[in-house]
């Protein structure tokens, strides 16, 4: 993809709405920095509550929050929200870190469905072990397939060989070193966090409060938080890990798997990714180490995901191919 182009569209890449009128394009494209922001009140309005940054490839961050958390202040950047499926991101992180110490190495044995075998967690990471196979060959690494039980699998191979709960062994080796003081995977009563979304006067579900961690899904973060956490995937050493090994992502030709995260390859670097999605809250990670651009959103709302894909695809005139994959509703 041109600079120029991938410029364009890092500004934009989570803006939540399906449309924009001459001039609001007009702001993106002068990098008038106000008028983004202005842009993204806008065209996010209709979500509940959100926070929104992106790093520039010039060097310049773009935060917009908006919204309420349960006490009635607005959101900002230490409000909590539902991560979602980001809990996987952390959790192949976490695995990165304790990789090839004395507590994961190498193939490790476990039993499934009775069956014991020795697997390589690192297909867990790409989501290639199918628990249903009808052939009994469970153990046999396959095709790319989005998993939930690939990573409560790691999860448990995680906490059985260091005797440790996940949320603790997360602590220790991303949520402590990072900074990242608003971030676990169980819940601690925060002083700010925003419920579930209104939708025509109707509430729709409080947030979920995990007493055990879940590595599919139980992380609680803040916009703060992420973006540390994006800023360190963005020095590269993280992913370039999860670009070792790369699984096809069949029906998207430049959509793969790697050891932890989705990659999308541009014709000017690669996006590294991932998205949450609990329903009542929906989020995205996306970091660029060659431009050194990074996106990170996190929203309160179901509209949010068809304001994510609709907007970012209309801005980038072809759309992220990833968006096809997750469908977003």
């Amino acid at each position: 993809m041109p600079a120029a182009k991938f410029l364009i569209l890092m500004m934009s890449v989570i803006l939540f709405s399906a449309c924009g009128n001459g001039s609001e394009q007009k702001a993106i494209e002068t990098n008038d920095e106000q008028a983004v922001k202005d842009s993204i009140r806008l065209w996010m309005k209709d979500v509940n509550a959100y926070y929104f940054a992106t790093l520039l490839p010039n060097g310049k961050m773009i935060v917009v929050t908006s919204g309420k958390d349960t006490a009635g202040n607005d959101v900002d950047g230490n409000t909590i929200f539902e991560g979602a499926s980001i809990s996987k991101t952390i959790t192949a992180y976490t695995f990165w870190k304790l990789m090839n110490t004395s507590l994961i190495s190498g193939n490790i044995k476990v039993t499934l469905n009775r069956e014991s075998c020795q697997i390589n967690p690192l297909f867990l990471l790409q989501h290639r072990i199918k628990t249903d196979r009808k052939d009994g060959s469970i153990c046999v690494p396959g095709e790319f397939e989005y998993s939930e039980e690939n990573y409560l699998m790691l999860q448990k191979i995680m906490e059985n060989n260091s005797q440790s709960d996940l949320n603790e062994l997360c602590k220790l080796n991303v949520f402590e070193p990072l900074k990242m003081s608003a971030s676990g995977l169980l819940w601690q009563q925060p002083h700010a966090y925003v419920n579930g979304f209104v939708e025509n006067k109707k509430f729709h579900r409080y947030i979920y409060k995990y007493d055990e961690p879940f590595s599919n899904g139980s992380l609680y973060t803040s916009g703060n938080d992420m973006v540390k956490f994006a800023s360190e995937l963005m020095n590269g050493e993280f992913t370039q890990f999860v670009d070792d090994s790369l699984a096809v992502v069949k029906g998207f030709p430049n959509l793969y798997w790697g050891l932890g995260m989705g990659i999308e390859k541009q014709e000017d670097g690669e996006i590294f990714w991932q998205w949450g999605s609990s329903w009542a809250y929906n989020n995205i990670l996306m970091v660029d180490p060659k431009n050194k651009t990074f996106t990170v959103a996190l929203s309160n709302s179901l509209i949010g995901a068809k304001r994510l894909r609709e907007t970012c695809n209309k801005l980038n005139n072809n759309g992220f191919t990833l968006f096809n994959y997750i469908n977003w509703y």
